[in-house]
C-alpha cells in the first residue's frame, strides 16, 4: 500500500482553513465536475500539464525553440506574453525544461503513499500541538480512492487526524474505500436543485446527497461547506432549502452539523489564464455584506451553527 500512486498537484503545509489546527493539505488532481467558479482549475484533468506564468517571464524564447508540436507562440512585444494552443501541446515538459525563470510549469505530478508521507510527517509535532492533522483536498480525492485510502491508512497509523474536502460526486464503492480512514468530512452542497446543478457543475446532486447521508449515518463528523455564487444560489429561496436541509441531516446524525459559508472570490482567474482556459465569471464581485448576514440568520433561525469564510 505504501508504493500505491496518486497524482497531485500541490502540497501546502501551514493550513489554518481546512479543519482543525494546523494542518497539511495535499491536493490531488482530477474532479468528475466543472464548477463553472472552480478557484483551482489545475486539479480538474487527470493528467500532468503545461501552463505558462507571465508574471515571471521574460519572454526569452527558449520554449517556442524548444517545443518539438510547435504549439507556442510568442505574442508581439506590446502583449508581453506566450501562448500555448493546449489542443495540440501533448504536455511533454520540454518547454519547462529549459525554462530559467519557473515561467513554464507543470501542473502534477506523480507520487507514492511513502514520498508523500515524508512530507507529512516533518510537522508531526504542529499537528499534535494543536490538535491539527493532513487534509486531503483537490480536485475530488475520491476520484484516486485507492491512493487516498492507501495515504490515510497511513496517518492514521501514526496517530494524525484526517480530513477529505470532498465534491461528494463520486461511486459509493469509492467512498466506502476511504470511509474508515477518515476523522472528519468537509462535504460540499453547491445547490438544492438537481438540474441547476447540474447546469453550473456539469453533473445532478442526487449522488452527492446520498453519499452526504452514508456519512452522517455512519457517525463521521462532518461540516457542509457551501460556496455562496452570486445569481447561482444565494437567493433567499435557495439559502431557506439549504437551511432546511440541515435541519433534515441534523436530524440523521449522532453530533450536530456546522454549515461553513464559502463566499465567492475570484483569486483562481490567473491560473486560468496559465492554462489557457476560459473564466466564466471574470468580473464578479464578492458577495456583499448584506448577503452574508443574511444566510447567517437563516442558518441560525434553524438552529445550524453556521461560519461564514
Amino acid at each position: 500500500m505504501a508504493g500505491e500512486t496518486g497524482m497531485i498537484y500541490n502540497i501546502q503545509k501551514y493550513s489554518l482553513d481546512d479543519g482543525p489546527g494546523i494542518r497539511t493539505i495535499v491536493f490531488m488532481k482530477g474532479c468528475p465536475l466543472r464548477c463553472k467558479w472552480c478557484a483551482n482549475p489545475e486539479s480538474q484533468e487527470t493528467f500532468r500539464q503545461v501552463g505558462h506564468r507571465a508574471s515571471t517571464c521574460v519572454l526569452c524564447g527558449k520554449c517556442y525553440m524548444a517545443c518539438p508540436k510547435k504549439c507556442i507562440t510568442l505574442a508581439p512585444d506590446d502583449e508581453r506574453k506566450v501562448i500555448i494552443d493546449h489542443d495540440v501541446c501533448d504536455n511533454c515538459g520540454a518547454c519547462v525544461e529549459v525554462c530559467l525563470h519557473d515561467a513554464m510549469r507543470f501542473y502534477g505530478r506523480v507520487v507514492t503513499v511513502d514520498e508523500v508521507w515524508k512530507e507529512v510527517k516533518k510537522d508531526l509535532h504542529y499537528y499534535f500541538d494543536t490538535h491539527g492533522g493532513v487534509t486531503i483536498s483537490g480536485g475530488e480525492p475520491m476520484y484516486q480512492p485507492d491512493f487516498v485510502a492507501a495515504l490515510l491508512k497511513k496517518c492514521r497509523s501514526e496517530g494524525v487526524h484526517t480530513a477529505i474536502e470532498t465534491c461528494g460526486f463520486v461511486s459509493p464503492e469509492s467512498l466506502d474505500k476511504v470511509l474508515p480512514f477518515v476523522d472528519l468530512f468537509l462535504f460540499d452542497i453547491k445547490h438544492m436543485d438537481s438540474d441547476e446543478h447540474k447546469k453550473w457543475t456539469g453533473g445532478p446532486n442526487e449522488p452527492i446527497q446520498q453519499n452526504i447521508e452514508t456519512v452522517v449515518k455512519a457517525g463521521k463528523d462532518i461540516t457542509i461547506r457551501f460556496p455562496m455564487i452570486p445569481g447561482v444560489n444565494d437567493s433567499h429561496e435557495h439559502l431557506v432549502k439549504l437551511a432546511e436541509r440541515m435541519v433534515e441531516l441534523n436530524g440523521m446524525a449522532k453530533k450536530p452539523i456546522g454549515i461553513d459559508i464559502m463566499p465567492f472570490h475570484n483569486f483562481g482567474e490567473n491560473k486560468y489564464q496559465n492554462l489557457g482556459m476560459p473564466y466564466f465569471f471574470a468580473g464578479m464581485d464578492r458577495p456583499p455584506q448584506e448577503k452574508k448576514d443574511e444566510v447567517m440568520e437563516i442558518m441560525t433561525s434553524h438552529g445550524i451553527t453556521c461560519v461564514v469564510r
